[in-house]
């Protein structure tokens, strides 16, 4: 059985959603061969045991265009079982209708429901009927090596530390420079990694450690081994769920005004899931959550 499942976003967080999807989806055709097509995040879906094989598109620009017309060609000689797709907008229903395949499945976001249920509706049309809907994430041996490294040269190997990650993927989602240093000087005596990915943060705050140029790999291996996740809404928060971490996650609501919906069920709709989850947001900016309000939901001191 030929399968294609076709993803239009480079996005971690959906990245890792999709992690049980692959996992739920062999175990309904194990003897299938799974193709992804994607834009991004090649170094995460490569960890995915349950996908057979990848079609990469480039990134932007006429590249992607002139990529993803000889993919087409490539993909339109194929013949699929099954052809699973997010509910398209026109490119995609372009893009779908070059591809033959025996049945096609689409799949939309459930008003009220996570997301993950959208997902499970297309297992359940096809099938299936226990769903384990956890996430996963393997970290490769070395990966997790070179990251024990770090955290035994900065004294926190086998030690409760907080991750602190301030900026998401636009504005929005980004704390500026005065809400990190006051949160900061909140956790004073406390041990923090700042995820400075661009180094827009000093490093000069008390007690943090800057965490730069690491692939997201070896970020999530920093992740599996902290004791505690702060962080903005973005793919950080998804990976702090695959291990199980408690967490506060900033939401801006203003990041989904493409969304229907518009009030904090998108919270519910987008967010990490669990009991250990806390969720704090506001309306345009995340530096419109007060300081105090982040701070009294982290458990000060770590275990």
């Amino acid at each position: 059985m030929k399968i294609l499942f076709v993803r239009i976003n480079d996005k971690i967080g959906d990245t890792v959603i999709e992690t049980f999807f692959y996992r739920e989806l062999k175990k309904l055709f194990p003897q299938s061969h799974l193709t992804v097509m994607c834009c991004g995040n090649k170094e995460l879906l490569r960890q995915i045991p349950y996908i057979d094989e990848f079609i990469f598109l480039p990134p932007g620009g006429l590249g992607k265009i002139i990529a993803a017309f000889t993919k087409t060609l490539y993909i339109w000689k194929q013949h699929y079982d099954l052809l699973i797709s997010l509910t398209p907008h026109w490119r995609m229903k372009f893009f779908n209708a070059f591809i033959r395949a025996n049945r096609k499945e689409y799949f939309d976001v459930i008003k009220g429901a996570h997301v993950s249920e959208a997902y499970s509706q297309v297992l359940k049309r096809l099938g299936k009927e226990k769903i384990d809907t956890t996430y996963e994430l393997p970290i490769p041996n070395q990966v997790q090596k070179e990251v024990d490294l770090f955290l035994e040269k900065n004294h926190l190997l086998g030690k409760p530390f907080l991750i602190f990650n301030p900026a998401g993927g636009d504005p929005n989602r980004t704390l500026n420079q005065l809400q990190v240093q006051q949160i900061m000087e909140q956790l004073r005596g406390t041990p923090v990694v700042l995820l400075n990915w661009q180094g827009h943060y000093p490093t000069t705050f008390p007690e943090a450690i800057s965490w730069r140029h690491a692939s997201i790999l070896q970020t999530a291996a920093l992740v599996k081994n902290a004791a505690y996740i702060l962080t903005v809404d973005t793919g950080i928060a998804h990976i702090a769920e695959v291990f199980g971490k408690p967490m506060t996650v900033l939401f801006s609501l203003k990041h989904y005004q493409h969304e229907p919906m518009k009030d904090i069920s998108l919270l519910t709709i987008w967010g990490p899931r669990g009991s250990q989850v806390q969720k704090l947001w506001a309306q345009e900016s995340v530096n419109q959550i007060p300081v105090a309000a982040i701070v009294s939901q982290l458990p000060l001191p770590l275990q």
